[in-house]
């Protein structure tokens, strides 16, 4: 049943309740637009550019191969969502990047409030996963590298903020963009004295959600 169904149905009850109440005592009415659940089930894609925070402690005795401290990638995120009303949502999504020697990938989540009086309509919210990282080969030229001590991938806990605008096309399809800040702490040690860092990216992607309604 659509929202303009259940709006004619919550006006005839009401009116229904009013006249039955008589002389006797005015029943008070239930606004029409409480009468129905604004909850829905969504999924969504999105695409757009990350910049990473890469840091590096390297030894002058190694020598760093090409495009090993690359910090700019494409982006992308898929993910599901319920909406509880219209102003607040939550989302399982999954995120990744391939930086030149590097992959990264994020299994978030996130709560978000939306300002749903708006044309447009922005929202904040707060993200919380997990992040996995795996290099392509070594970073370093070395003269043995049998003796490097090395680790190719690396896995921890994503926190993260978020800020966004929603426009909605239609009533089941919206178009939205949106800004990422996610910290982690990806570390490859090289032998015991020098080391490549992921601290964490920035992303700004757009995309499109279509809403189970």
């Amino acid at each position: 049943m659509t929202k303009k169904e259940l709006k004619i149905v919550a006006s005839i009850i009401a009116f229904t309740a009013f006249s039955f109440a008589g002389d006797t005592e005015i029943v008070p009415l239930v606004p029409v637009e409480d009468l129905y659940d604004d909850s829905s089930m969504f999924i969504y894609a999105s695409g757009g550019y990350s910049s990473f925070d890469v840091k590096d402690d390297i030894n002058s005795g190694l020598i760093i191969y090409p495009n090993m401290l690359s910090d700019e990638s494409n982006f992308w995120e898929v993910g599901v969502g319920y909406r509880y009303a219209e102003d607040i949502f939550v989302t399982a999504f999954l995120q990744g990047a391939a930086l030149d020697e590097v992959d990264v990938l994020n299994l978030n989540a996130s709560i978000n409030y939306r300002f749903a009086d708006m044309a447009i309509m922005p929202y904040v919210g707060a993200v919380v996963g997990y992040s996995m990282l795996e290099w392509d080969k070594i970073p370093v030229d070395t003269m043995a590298q049998d003796n490097v001590k090395y680790k190719l991938d690396a896995d921890g806990v994503t926190l993260g903020l978020q800020a966004g605008l929603d426009y909605e096309l239609t009533e089941n399809f919206t178009l939205f963009a949106k800004y990422q800040l996610m910290s982690f702490d990806h570390i490859m040690d090289i032998f015991e004295s020098s080391d490549i860092e992921h601290v964490g990216l920035q992303n700004v992607q757009g995309g499109i959600r279509y809403e189970f309604k």
